[in-house]
């Protein structure tokens, strides 16, 4: 695998990548979480757990960002432990100053002077969250508090989520990870390149999908506005 790098208009020569993965690419996250499999599956694994129903959600995990969530102190240090274990046979370095503890309390006491360490790094809990800054901790996000209980509404919400966040992976983005060998044209229509504006407003397959939401908005606009008067 190889890579080049693009500045100020200009673009090297390929250089040769002998670890990790290219950054931005379309399969990056993917590949890496392949890499690092074994530390996932060892938690999920282990009788150190969260879950909701009989679906482990312990270890949610985007790229080389991973969080550790448990209802237990000690289970949290457990899984620290392994994490740690696993890094160190896989030479994964993990970045102390972007290792953060936060308490989600829900009308529970919390023990004065808790600590966790990471080999040598003490963790301590915070609500400064430098990497986490456009997350409100314990708030759960609108979408999934509109939604059902259903696999297929909750798969839905999804993709509703990657959209309002903009994480929503479109052609125009798979083009440029590519470097243009991919092409930017919506597949649904082949008219014009599919970037958010167009996914939303202007897709001719997708008008009778959004003839319904934007009348159902429309409305609420207007019942919001006769409100106010």
């Amino acid at each position: 695998m190889s890579s080049k790098i693009k500045w100020k208009g200009e673009i090297s020569d390929k250089f040769p990548i002998q670890q990790g993965v290219r950054e931005g690419g379309v399969l990056s996250t993917h590949i890496f979480k392949v890499y690092i499999n074994n530390v996932l599956n060892e938690l999920m694994k282990s009788r150190v757990e969260m879950k909701i129903g009989n679906i482990y959600t312990g270890t949610p995990t985007c790229a080389d960002d991973i969080a550790l969530l448990s209802d237990y102190i000690e289970e949290l240090q457990i899984m620290l432990n392994t994490v740690l274990r696993n890094a160190k046979q896989d030479r994964v370095t993990i970045h102390p100053t972007k290792t953060n503890a936060v308490i989600i309390n829900k009308g529970k006491t919390v023990r004065k002077n808790l600590q966790w360490n990471l080999g040598t790094t003490c963790i301590t809990p915070t609500n400064q969250t430098k990497h986490l800054d456009q997350v409100e901790i314990g708030k759960p996000h609108q979408i999934w508090q509109s939604i059902g209980s259903s696999v297929t509404e909750v798969k839905r919400s999804i993709n509703h989520y990657r959209i309002a966040t903009g994480t929503y992976l479109l052609q125009t983005n798979i083009a440029k990870f590519s470097n243009n060998k991919e092409t930017a044209t919506c597949p649904l229509c082949g008219l014009e390149e599919e970037d958010m504006i167009h996914m939303l407003t202007s897709c001719m397959l997708l008008h009778d999908v959004r003839k319904t939401y934007l009348l159902r908005l429309k409305n609420i606009i207007i019942g919001y506005i006769g409100l106010r008067q």
